[in-house]
């Protein structure tokens, strides 16, 4: 008689073994606040704090990234899962103060799907300087940090510039203006409409050593947030980031 079995995994057990691949990616010991949750379609994600590009920002993970990094860790530990198997779950009210919480199920891996795993390892591929994930995190970029990024990029390319502005049309598309200084003292600007600035942004951020993913930025705008100040902020899609 042959018997079937699943394996569970509560969250603390998600939890500990992500934190794990985390660290191993990112080489980093002190990871904060890191936290897996899911949707009622099973669809996980996550955050944590970490250290990168000299400062402490929030990192989100998409499922993709979050099945990569249990499957990496339960295999490390010796419990290899068939990762096409790995189905979390969502729980109302099951989780800390009565709010939601998730769970996951897989099945042991063959020795097919073990094979197929020892693939998984190389998904974080190498890149000097960089912390590299088996898929897609989102960054945010606040109101200041998207101006200097433009500043930052018209410098790059040899203009002097002093001032940018970011005109908010949807969540995928924005135009700015920088304004430059010329050689004689006066004063000019550069228009970018959406395509270019997505461009400009794009290459400044991969010289800094993010890895943007395709089609990877979006807009939002907030009025009247943290200190009365509004304006628009950047959240891009990434797969890898500056050490």
């Amino acid at each position: 008689m042959q018997l079937s079995i699943q394996l569970n995994f509560d969250r603390p057990t998600l939890t500990r073994l992500f934190t794990t691949a985390v660290r191993k990616w990112s080489g980093l010991y002190q990871i904060d606040s890191l936290t897996i949750s899911c949707d009622a379609d099973g669809r996980a994600s996550g955050y944590a704090m970490m250290k990168f590009a000299g400062k402490t920002s929030m990192i989100n993970f998409e499922h993709d990234v979050i099945v990569a990094g249990v499957c990496q860790a339960s295999a490390a530990e010796g419990n290899p899962i068939d990762r096409a198997s790995l189905a979390f779950k969502y729980h109302e009210g099951r989780g800390y103060g009565g709010g939601t919480s998730v769970s996951a199920t897989a099945n042991p891996a063959t020795a097919e799907s073990a094979d197929a795993m020892s693939c998984v390892s190389s998904d974080t591929s190498e890149k000097s300087g960089a912390i590299c994930f088996p898929g897609t995190v989102t960054v945010n970029f606040g109101i200041d940090e998207l101006t200097d990024l433009l500043k930052a990029a018209a410098k790059r390319a040899g203009a002097d510039a002093t001032h940018a502005t970011v005109s908010f049309t949807d969540k995928q598309n924005c135009s700015a203006n920088i304004t430059v200084k010329t050689k004689g003292g006066a004063s000019g600007t550069i228009s970018m409409g959406s395509k270019q600035m997505n461009e400009t942004l794009a290459e400044e951020l991969t010289a800094r050593g993010y890895t943007v993913a395709a089609d990877g930025f979006r807009y939002s705008y907030s009025k009247g947030g943290f200190g009365n100040r509004s304006g628009t902020s950047m959240t891009v899609s990434l797969t890898a980031i500056p050490k």
